[in-house]
């Protein structure tokens, strides 16, 4: 059976009649069926994956802020208030990566850690005759924090902190009385890198900025200077001395002559 339908023009004539067999209608409305559920589907299973993709995302980056102290805070318990307010705090030695000194420093400043980074003046001139003066580190990769055992995480989680000084896996605190005669005198003495030194006729400066500190006597140029180094970064540091300020040490070496020349 076909089902007739007549069309009109637009002055109202009527045009030819259509015959539209009832198969026909069905398939049509079956494909149009078929078609939809098709494009629903795609579009639920679009959807889903954008859905698992925002999620893995979101996962991704839960897992890129996750700090060393949260990490560490899942194998090890958590240590009460009480416990790190009294327990006693000393100065340790930070190794940085390089050029990261000051950066490192400030970063500890802002967190509430005492830090002590010594630094002396370089003037550089420039080839328009402009000169500079510049704060320059005087341990190069290396600071100091003065911290309580159980404040390490809050070191170690610093990004430009490689580690804390010290006997393999345990740092090793350096004497109280050395760090603080640096921060108090050392800005008070010219004051300069200098390359490790192990031997030589030893001096301990009796008066003065940094009096009581001891170091290795050498000469450079017209003046007169003291090594003075923290065997634990191996690290060395000269300071300029007046002769009159010095009393050698036990265990006169080669070097006598030296300060015999000084005296």
């Amino acid at each position: 059976m076909q089902t007739a339908s007549t069309e009109h023009c637009s002055r109202g004539h009527p045009r030819a009649k259509v015959l539209v067999s009832p198969v026909e209608c069905g398939v049509s409305t079956l494909k149009y069926q078929e078609s939809s559920s098709t494009v629903a589907r795609q579009r639920g299973g679009l959807a889903a994956a954008n859905a698992n993709l925002k999620a893995v995302k979101i996962a991704t980056a839960k897992w890129k802020r996750r700090s060393l102290s949260e990490m560490l805070e899942t194998q090890s318990a958590p240590v009460p208030s009480h416990e790190v307010s009294e327990s006693p705090r000393n100065w340790y030695a930070v190794h940085t990566r390089p050029s990261r000194e000051r950066r490192t420093a400030d970063h500890f400043s802002y967190h509430g850690l005492e830090n002590f980074m010594p630094h002396y003046r370089v003037v550089r001139r420039w080839k328009n005759r402009c000169t500079r003066a510049s704060d320059i580190p005087l341990f190069p990769g290396y600071l100091f924090v003065r911290i309580a055992p159980a404040e390490r995480i809050r070191v170690l989680e610093v990004p430009s902190v490689i580690s804390i000084v010290g006997r393999g896996r345990e740092p090793l605190p350096l004497p109280e009385f050395e760090i603080e005669s640096l921060r108090a005198g050392l800005h008070l003495r010219h004051a300069e890198p200098h390359p490790h030194l192990v031997v030589g006729q030893r001096a301990r400066i009796r008066g003065g900025a940094l009096a009581g500190m001891e170091g290795v006597m050498v000469r450079k140029s017209n003046s007169l200077r003291v090594v003075l180094t923290l065997d634990l970064i191996m690290q060395s540091v000269s300071v300029e001395v007046d002769g009159d300020e010095l009393e050698p040490l036990c265990g006169v070496t080669s070097t006598n002559r030296i300060w015999d020349e000084a005296i």
